[in-house]
């Protein structure tokens, strides 16, 4: 059983804690719900990420925010809340784990593991792994999605930049903003193209979102594999135009 100066010197030794952790460089926001901000980790069209810290559990995660103002496209909302729903839905250690997720103010966040190894092609600019290295990490990617099409989730934009190396040399796929699950068609619009030219299957780059199935990530998995091995992609193109 704890006292009052009990809980008084918990709540000294967690501020000291925050403190020492530098909280809100960068001009980052101090504060995003639990969380107290520690530095921006990166930034892309599905919103910032943060390194921050869980302020009662002092647990460090991957806060990834979507700061909604008056002007944010509804659909973009849902897709940022749809990339939480998908990943949580998973459990595979290869796939992000996603601890939380919620909104203050205008800003909607998800809490998820920090992964801090960089990307897959970090990792292979930076080790030099060997290519049996290489195939048994493409192999855990692929093991990974074959979890999630089971649970009836599709990724939709499988990439290097969206696998993480843990620093002990082990992927995780992230990024499940354009995930589709089968039972959600709300976000589905038939000449919509959206994801990433280079490893997007011929269907996908249609925009035949309607024949889109597990084979569309088999496809860019073997776009992934082609480029761990050779070092390039198979088909150069700076548009969905060009790659057609």
């Amino acid at each position: 059983m704890t006292g009052p100066d009990d809980s008084r010197m918990q709540d000294a030794l967690r501020r000291a804690f925050l403190e020492d952790m530098g909280l809100g460089r960068d001009g980052a926001p101090a504060t995003i719900g639990p969380y107290r901000v520690v530095e921006e980790l990166g930034e892309g069209g599905g919103g910032r990420v943060f390194l921050a810290i869980h302020q009662d559990l002092l647990k460090r995660v991957a806060l990834k925010v979507l700061d909604a103002g008056p002007g944010t496209p509804r659909a973009r909302v849902e897709r940022f809340r749809r990339e939480a729903t998908a990943a949580a839905r998973l459990r595979h250690p290869n796939i992000v784990g996603v601890h939380d997720i919620g909104q203050d103010g205008s800003a909607h966040y998800i809490a998820m593991d920090l992964v801090e190894g960089g990307t897959l092609l970090d990792w292979i600019e930076r080790k030099r792994p060997s290519l049996e290295e290489r195939l048994r990490v493409v192999e855990s990617v692929a093991r990974a999605v074959a979890c999630a099409h089971e649970a009836g989730v599709l990724h939709r934009d499988l990439k290097p930049l969206n696998i993480l190396m843990r620093p002990e040399g082990d992927p995780v796929v992230v990024d499940f903003g354009l995930a589709r699950q089968e039972d959600d068609e709300s976000l589905t619009h038939e000449g919509a193209v959206m994801g990433t030219p280079a490893y997007m299957a011929p269907e996908q780059l249609r925009g035949a979102l309607g024949e889109l199935d597990a084979r569309t990530d088999v496809y860019a998995l073997g776009v992934i594999l082609y480029q761990t091995v050779a070092g390039t992609v198979p088909y150069q193109g700076e548009s969905s135009t060009a790659l057609h």
